[in-house]
């Protein structure tokens, strides 16, 4: 009998540190599972959001002759977006620096494809562009910048969303 006795505490030792290795095994693929998830929605966000067209037309303001551009924002319906706001930015004199339009938006315009939503704004100086803010249904914000969109943080204004792709299109991707 105490051959018996000795090999049963050993064998639940080894069943125990075999649940423990599989409860593991399996966290450690879920987490896995999870991760890939979590990539592939934020590659698809980051698809959606490229979706976003910014225009700039000269256009003739009956009502405030210094307004003399006409800034539209554009999105699909399948892909709403709430609290857009743009702004201009770019290289004026050496200096990078940004200012807001002037106008704080018309209401948008629907058609059977997209919603427009339109800015009005001073004559652009050479070099200057618009750079586009808003936040998509999933809570993520987004810049748009010489036709360049990056998700970011909550509290990039838009002089540094624009430096950031300023950087990026004169340099290109930075490798990890």
């Amino acid at each position: 009998m105490t051959g018996v006795q000795k090999t049963e505490p050993a064998m639940t030792r080894r069943r125990a540190q075999d649940r423990e290795r599989d409860d593991r095994l399996r966290r450690e693929a879920a987490e896995e599972r999870d991760q890939h998830e979590a990539a592939d929605r934020r590659a698809r966000e980051d698809y959606e959001a490229r979706q976003v067209l910014v225009t700039v037309e000269e256009r003739v303001n009956r009502d405030n002759n210094e307004f003399t551009h006409y800034v539209t924002v554009s999105t699909p319906h399948a892909y709403p977006i709430k609290q857009v706001d743009a702004a201009l930015a770019g290289w004026v004199r050496s200096n990078f620096g940004s200012r807001p339009l002037g106008h704080s938006g018309d209401e948008p315009r629907v058609d059977k494809h997209r919603i427009y939503y339109g800015f009005w704004t001073h004559t652009p100086q050479p070099g200057e562009y618009p750079i586009v803010r808003w936040v998509d249904w999933h809570g993520n914000r987004y810049y748009q910048y010489r036709h360049y969109t990056e998700r970011s943080g909550q509290n990039t204004d838009f002089l540094q969303a624009a430096q950031t792709i300023d950087v990026w299109i004169r340099t290109g991707p930075k490798p990890d």
